[in-house]
């Protein structure tokens, strides 16, 4: 081997390339843009069924404030109405201590007919002050309304005005009923008695608000009094007698009570059987009652639901689109890419290719300052193999000499490329002078064995080829065409002095 390696300086070095960074920056845009897209898509889905949502809860709160607020005037207007029944029958019940006959009959028939002319009621009664019932004694014999809560609220408070009991089990009637009662008193002051009216808890809403409770089957209606306990409950498109009377654990709606608010809104599972509803809750005008209308969600978004499928359908389709069209587009511009930086012959990296990954490792070698070797490869009168075999011949034979060259490379670093015509560059990073050498001998060797016939090159007769080395530890201000420029001349040596050989440092 020559023991020298010229430094040839060239006016400038080569520009440094942009492709390998071009090529990871367009791959990051092949993901970067598509996820960004589908990201879009999917914010933009998100927003409009958020959007959706609180459209469906604002329209079913509506719905439910419109029937409750209804429900409510209703119910209050009956109230008030049984209130001034009542107050109009006590005027009368204070001289009932002293009817007697026809004047007791005339009384209980007054008070059948008003009680008629009140459908909401199922039965009006007056009692004395131990709380015997005097009059409106039909199915009433022998009753005695003393031991009752209201009765007992009433004797005690003369500025109680109209009570309205929880739900207790007629002793007339034999049904569950509310009673809505006033205390009447003698002239004197004292307590006389109350009268009293029931309401029949079956159909209560019903008959109080003057509708029919339409619902959904999983909606709620519940009235109820201030401990608080269920008055009356209607759900599944019925009335629920099981629960009336029963206390309602909701610090909810504990809260409502002791508030001042007349209105109140909330989502939640209900404490009586766990299903989710948007409640409306409101107090009945004037009196010691309440209603909730709860709007089961499972009903109120089951459109928004069916929208929300279809929408994330349509979205999961079109991220599925973008995605494979994005990938057909990457692969589409790979191809390019590769078909860009390939010899179409040899299957090799092409020139412009190694112009790229030559001075990303010729920087690397100064960055590090490590040893970098280039070699110029060419293949033994290859012009005359082309004249006696023929072109397609010779096309053979590169592509036989290429293949051979990139499989004898052992390192990973080791890059080869066609430089043009018959000639190919093989760059080696990390190697020195010496080691270039060894692996550009062996590769000769290699490219020898295969015996490939080549009858005009005397000598040996089968195809070979001569390399020139060049090798340095890269420094500010040296160039790699100036490198590659060693290395031809050193080609040029080696064809000068007969061929089939290595020339280098």
């Amino acid at each position: 081997m020559s023991a020298r390696l010229g430094t040839i300086q060239l006016p400038s070095a080569l520009p440094r390339p942009a492709s390998v960074t071009s090529i990871r920056f367009n791959g990051l845009l092949h993901i970067a843009v598509p996820m960004l897209l589908i990201t879009v898509a999917i914010v933009f889905q998100a927003k409009n069924l958020q959007l959706s949502h609180e459209q469906y809860n604002d329209r079913a709160r509506l719905n439910a404030l419109n029937l409750g607020s209804t429900i409510a005037a209703n119910i209050a207007g009956s109230f008030q109405n049984i209130d001034i029944t009542l107050s109009a029958v006590t005027d009368h019940a204070r001289q009932q201590q002293g009817l007697k006959g026809g004047d007791k009959q005339d009384f209980n028939t007054m008070l059948s007919e008003i009680r008629r002319r009140v459908p909401s009621l199922s039965s009006l009664r007056v009692t004395n002050a131990s709380g015997k019932v005097l009059f409106g004694l039909e199915n009433a014999v022998g009753l005695n309304a003393g031991d009752r809560a209201y009765f007992q609220q009433l004797k005690a408070n003369p500025n109680a005005g109209m009570v309205i009991s929880e739900p207790v089990f007629g002793r007339g009637l034999k049904k569950w009923v509310v009673i809505c009662a006033r205390r009447f008193n003698l002239p004197n002051g004292e307590f006389a008695g109350v009268v009293f009216a029931a309401v029949e808890l079956d159909g209560m809403a019903e008959r109080l608000s003057g509708k029919e409770m339409k619902l959904g089957d999983q909606d709620e209606f519940v009235l109820f009094d201030n401990d608080p306990r269920v008055v009356i409950r209607y759900v599944h498109g019925k009335q629920d007698m099981q629960v009336s009377g029963r206390k309602i654990i909701s610090s909810n709606l504990e809260s409502f009570i002791s508030s001042t608010e007349s209105s109140r809104f909330a989502v939640k599972n209900s404490t009586i059987d766990n299903i989710e509803r948007i409640f409306y809750v409101q107090r009945i005008a004037g009196q010691p009652l309440g209603l909730v209308v709860g709007l089961s969600t499972d009903d109120v978004f089951v459109n928004w639901r069916r929208e929300a499928r279809n929408a994330w359908i349509i979205t999961s389709i079109f991220s599925l689109v973008v995605l494979i069209g994005a990938y057909l587009i990457y692969r589409a511009n790979h191809r390019l890419a590769q078909l860009s930086t390939t010899d179409g012959l040899t299957g090799l990296p092409n020139r412009r290719e190694y112009a790229n990954i030559g001075e990303l490792e010729w920087q690397r070698a100064m960055r590090n300052k490590e040893w970098f070797a280039v070699a110029m490869v060419d293949i033994d009168h290859f012009k005359a193999y082309n004249d006696h075999y023929g072109h397609q011949a010779g096309d053979e034979c590169l592509c036989a000499v290429a293949q051979t060259l990139a499989a004898g490379l052992r390192n990973s670093s080791d890059f080869i490329a066609r430089y043009g015509g018959e000639e190919f560059i093989v760059i080696l990073p990390g190697q020195d002078a010496l080691h270039a050498y060894d692996v550009l001998d062996r590769l000769r060797r290699e490219v020898e064995a295969l015996a490939l016939p080549h009858a005009a090159n005397k000598g040996s007769s089968i195809v070979t080829f001569s390399a020139g080395v060049a090798a340095v530890v890269p420094k500010h201000g040296s160039t790699l065409a100036a490198c590659v420029e060693v290395a031809d001349q050193h080609l040029y040596e080696a064809k000068r002095k007969g061929r089939n050989q290595i020339y280098g440092a």
